[in-house]
Protein backbone atom coordinates (compact mmCIF):
# COMPACT_ATOMS: atom_id res chain seq x y z
CA UNK A 1 0.00 0.00 0.00
CA UNK A 2 1.20 3.51 -0.65
CA UNK A 3 2.18 5.27 2.53
CA UNK A 4 3.35 8.74 3.53
CA UNK A 5 5.76 9.71 6.33
CA UNK A 6 5.98 13.09 8.06
CA UNK A 7 8.38 14.48 10.63
CA UNK A 8 7.14 14.53 14.22
CA UNK A 9 6.99 18.09 15.54
CA UNK A 10 6.50 17.93 19.31
CA UNK A 11 6.75 21.72 19.68
CA UNK A 12 3.85 23.96 20.62
CA UNK A 13 1.81 25.94 18.13
CA UNK A 14 2.40 29.61 17.57
CA UNK A 15 0.40 31.89 19.86
CA UNK A 16 0.62 35.43 21.19
CA UNK A 17 1.03 38.01 22.37
CA UNK A 18 4.83 37.86 22.19
CA UNK A 19 7.53 40.58 22.01
CA UNK A 20 7.42 42.51 18.72
CA UNK A 21 10.93 41.46 17.68
CA UNK A 22 10.03 37.78 18.13
CA UNK A 23 6.73 38.24 16.30
CA UNK A 24 8.46 39.87 13.33
CA UNK A 25 11.14 37.18 13.19
CA UNK A 26 8.65 34.32 13.29
CA UNK A 27 6.18 35.79 10.80
CA UNK A 28 9.08 36.78 8.56
CA UNK A 29 10.20 33.15 8.48
CA UNK A 30 6.63 32.01 7.78
CA UNK A 31 6.36 34.58 4.98
CA UNK A 32 9.56 33.21 3.43
CA UNK A 33 8.11 29.67 3.50
CA UNK A 34 4.83 30.90 1.99
CA UNK A 35 6.74 32.77 -0.72
CA UNK A 36 8.53 29.49 -1.54
CA UNK A 37 5.13 27.81 -2.03
CA UNK A 38 3.79 30.73 -4.08
CA UNK A 39 6.80 30.56 -6.40
CA UNK A 40 5.72 27.00 -7.19
CA UNK A 41 2.08 27.85 -7.83
CA UNK A 42 0.70 26.68 -4.47
CA UNK A 43 -1.52 28.85 -2.23
CA UNK A 44 -2.04 27.65 1.35
CA UNK A 45 -5.47 29.31 1.90
CA UNK A 46 -5.66 28.36 5.60
CA UNK A 47 -2.77 30.11 7.33
CA UNK A 48 -3.39 30.56 11.05
CA UNK A 49 -1.39 30.16 14.29
CA UNK A 50 -2.76 26.64 14.84
CA UNK A 51 -1.14 25.58 11.54
CA UNK A 52 2.27 26.98 12.47
CA UNK A 53 4.27 24.74 14.81
CA UNK A 54 7.52 25.68 16.52
CA UNK A 55 10.43 23.32 15.96
CA UNK A 56 12.78 24.82 18.54
CA UNK A 57 13.14 28.48 17.57
CA UNK A 58 11.96 27.94 13.99
CA UNK A 59 8.33 28.01 12.77
CA UNK A 60 7.09 25.25 10.47
CA UNK A 61 4.06 25.78 8.22
CA UNK A 62 1.77 22.75 8.33
CA UNK A 63 -1.66 21.54 7.17
CA UNK A 64 -1.74 22.14 3.43
CA UNK A 65 -5.10 20.36 3.26
CA UNK A 66 -6.80 23.43 1.80
CA UNK A 67 -3.85 24.35 -0.43
CA UNK A 68 -4.51 24.48 -4.15
CA UNK A 69 -2.72 25.46 -7.32
CA UNK A 70 -4.29 28.31 -9.24
CA UNK A 71 -5.29 25.92 -12.03
CA UNK A 72 -6.69 23.23 -9.71
CA UNK A 73 -10.06 21.98 -11.06
CA UNK A 74 -11.38 21.78 -7.51
CA UNK A 75 -11.56 25.59 -7.49
CA UNK A 76 -14.14 25.80 -10.26
CA UNK A 77 -17.05 26.03 -7.85
CA UNK A 78 -17.93 29.29 -6.13
CA UNK A 79 -19.76 29.87 -2.88
CA UNK A 80 -17.64 27.44 -0.84
CA UNK A 81 -15.69 28.80 2.14
CA UNK A 82 -12.07 27.67 2.29
CA UNK A 83 -10.07 28.41 5.44
CA UNK A 84 -10.70 29.68 8.95
CA UNK A 85 -12.97 32.77 9.11
CA UNK A 86 -10.90 34.69 11.68
CA UNK A 87 -7.88 34.67 9.32
CA UNK A 88 -9.75 34.57 6.01
CA UNK A 89 -9.20 37.19 3.32
CA UNK A 90 -12.28 39.07 2.05
CA UNK A 91 -12.18 37.26 -1.31
CA UNK A 92 -12.28 33.91 0.49
CA UNK A 93 -14.93 35.19 2.87
CA UNK A 94 -17.13 35.89 -0.15
CA UNK A 95 -16.65 32.29 -1.31
CA UNK A 96 -14.61 33.27 -4.34
CA UNK A 97 -11.93 30.61 -3.87
CA UNK A 98 -11.18 30.39 -7.58
CA UNK A 99 -9.93 33.98 -7.72
CA UNK A 100 -8.21 33.90 -4.32
CA UNK A 101 -4.51 33.80 -5.11
CA UNK A 102 -1.30 34.38 -3.13
CA UNK A 103 -2.63 37.70 -1.81
CA UNK A 104 -5.11 35.71 0.33
CA UNK A 105 -2.16 34.18 2.20
CA UNK A 106 -0.66 37.64 2.69
CA UNK A 107 -3.90 38.75 4.35
CA UNK A 108 -3.61 35.80 6.74
CA UNK A 109 0.01 36.73 7.49
CA UNK A 110 -1.15 40.24 8.40
CA UNK A 111 -3.87 38.89 10.68
CA UNK A 112 -1.40 36.51 12.37
CA UNK A 113 1.17 39.27 12.92
CA UNK A 114 -1.53 41.60 14.28
CA UNK A 115 -2.60 38.94 16.78
CA UNK A 116 0.97 38.17 17.87
CA UNK A 117 1.63 41.87 18.48
CA UNK A 118 -1.64 42.98 20.04
CA UNK A 119 -2.91 39.73 21.57
CA UNK A 120 -6.20 40.02 19.65
CA UNK A 121 -7.45 39.72 16.09
CA UNK A 122 -7.83 42.73 13.76
CA UNK A 123 -11.48 41.76 13.19
CA UNK A 124 -13.78 40.09 15.69
CA UNK A 125 -17.46 39.25 15.85
CA UNK A 126 -19.85 37.35 18.05
CA UNK A 127 -21.14 35.41 15.04
CA UNK A 128 -20.00 34.54 11.55
CA UNK A 129 -22.36 37.09 9.99
CA UNK A 130 -20.97 39.84 12.21
CA UNK A 131 -17.40 38.84 11.43
CA UNK A 132 -18.26 38.63 7.72
CA UNK A 133 -19.59 42.20 7.73
CA UNK A 134 -16.58 43.59 9.58
CA UNK A 135 -14.01 41.87 7.37
CA UNK A 136 -15.71 43.09 4.20
CA UNK A 137 -16.59 46.62 5.32
CA UNK A 138 -14.71 47.81 8.42
CA UNK A 139 -11.07 48.95 8.59
CA UNK A 140 -8.83 46.77 10.78
CA UNK A 141 -8.25 47.75 14.38
CA UNK A 142 -5.32 50.08 14.95
CA UNK A 143 -2.00 48.83 16.33
CA UNK A 144 -1.58 51.45 19.06
CA UNK A 145 1.82 51.85 20.69
CA UNK A 146 3.83 50.07 17.98
CA UNK A 147 6.29 51.35 15.40
CA UNK A 148 4.41 53.38 12.77
CA UNK A 149 6.07 51.68 9.82
CA UNK A 150 5.35 48.25 11.27
CA UNK A 151 1.70 49.16 11.85
CA UNK A 152 1.51 50.50 8.27
CA UNK A 153 2.92 47.22 6.92
CA UNK A 154 0.26 45.25 8.79
CA UNK A 155 -2.47 47.55 7.45
CA UNK A 156 -1.19 47.06 3.92
CA UNK A 157 -1.37 43.28 4.33
CA UNK A 158 -4.98 43.68 5.49
CA UNK A 159 -6.01 45.82 2.53
CA UNK A 160 -9.46 44.86 1.18
CA UNK A 161 -8.13 44.82 -2.39
CA UNK A 162 -5.75 41.89 -3.11
CA UNK A 163 -3.75 43.93 -5.62
CA UNK A 164 -2.75 46.45 -2.95
CA UNK A 165 -1.18 43.87 -0.65
CA UNK A 166 2.57 43.19 -0.76
CA UNK A 167 3.77 39.85 -2.04
CA UNK A 168 4.95 37.32 0.56
CA UNK A 169 8.45 37.56 -0.93
CA UNK A 170 8.40 41.32 -0.16
CA UNK A 171 6.84 40.84 3.25
CA UNK A 172 9.62 38.63 4.64
CA UNK A 173 12.59 41.01 4.16
CA UNK A 174 10.58 43.99 5.40
CA UNK A 175 9.95 42.23 8.70
CA UNK A 176 13.70 41.70 9.09
CA UNK A 177 13.94 45.41 9.90
CA UNK A 178 12.35 44.79 13.28
CA UNK A 179 14.34 41.62 14.01
CA UNK A 180 17.05 42.04 16.68
CA UNK A 181 20.60 41.70 15.41
CA UNK A 182 23.70 40.56 17.25
CA UNK A 183 25.49 43.41 18.94
CA UNK A 184 28.74 44.39 17.30
CA UNK A 185 31.89 44.48 19.38
CA UNK A 186 33.62 47.78 20.03
CA UNK A 187 35.66 48.99 17.09
CA UNK A 188 39.41 48.68 17.54
CA UNK A 189 40.13 52.44 17.75
CA UNK A 190 37.69 52.82 20.65
CA UNK A 191 39.10 49.76 22.41
CA UNK A 192 42.60 51.20 21.96
CA UNK A 193 41.49 54.52 23.44
CA UNK A 194 40.09 52.75 26.49
CA UNK A 195 43.32 50.78 26.94
CA UNK A 196 45.39 53.98 26.64
CA UNK A 197 43.23 55.75 29.22
CA UNK A 198 43.66 52.80 31.59
CA UNK A 199 47.44 52.89 31.11
CA UNK A 200 47.57 56.62 31.83
CA UNK A 201 45.46 56.15 34.92
CA UNK A 202 47.75 53.40 36.18
CA UNK A 203 50.83 55.56 35.48
CA UNK A 204 49.31 58.37 37.55
CA UNK A 205 49.18 56.00 40.52
CA UNK A 206 52.94 55.24 40.33
CA UNK A 207 55.13 57.50 42.55
CA UNK A 208 57.07 60.05 40.52
CA UNK A 209 60.77 60.93 40.65
CA UNK A 210 62.22 62.69 43.73
CA UNK A 211 61.59 66.14 42.32
CA UNK A 212 58.00 65.24 41.58
CA UNK A 213 55.90 66.14 38.55
CA UNK A 214 52.30 66.61 37.72
CA UNK A 215 50.40 63.80 35.99
CA UNK A 216 49.40 66.45 33.45
CA UNK A 217 53.01 66.89 32.32
CA UNK A 218 53.12 63.85 30.01
CA UNK A 219 49.79 64.86 28.52
CA UNK A 220 51.02 68.38 27.83
CA UNK A 221 54.17 66.99 26.29
CA UNK A 222 52.22 64.57 24.10
CA UNK A 223 50.08 67.40 22.83
CA UNK A 224 53.17 69.47 21.99
CA UNK A 225 55.36 66.78 20.45
CA UNK A 226 52.69 64.31 19.28
CA UNK A 227 54.66 61.51 20.90
CA UNK A 228 52.78 58.86 22.81
CA UNK A 229 55.56 58.00 25.26
CA UNK A 230 57.88 60.88 26.29
CA UNK A 231 61.33 60.02 27.64
CA UNK A 232 62.00 60.29 31.38
CA UNK A 233 63.84 63.63 31.08
CA UNK A 234 61.03 64.99 28.95
CA UNK A 235 58.48 63.73 31.43
CA UNK A 236 60.32 65.39 34.32
CA UNK A 237 60.58 68.75 32.52
CA UNK A 238 57.97 71.30 33.70
CA UNK A 239 55.14 71.97 31.32
CA UNK A 240 55.15 75.25 29.40
CA UNK A 241 52.19 76.90 27.85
Amino acid sequence: RPWYAMALLPGRRLQGPIPPADACRLVGRVAAAVAHAHARGVVHRDLKPANILLDGPEPVVTDFGAARGNDDPRLTRTGDLVGTPAYMAPELMRGDAKNAGPAADVWSLGAILFELLAGRLPFAGGSFSELYTRVLEDPPAELVGFDRDLAALVRKCLDKHPGNRPRAAQHAPKLARWTPRRRRSWPLPLAGAVALAAALWARAEVPGPPGGYSYLDPLHHSQRSRNRQPTEPQRSAPARS
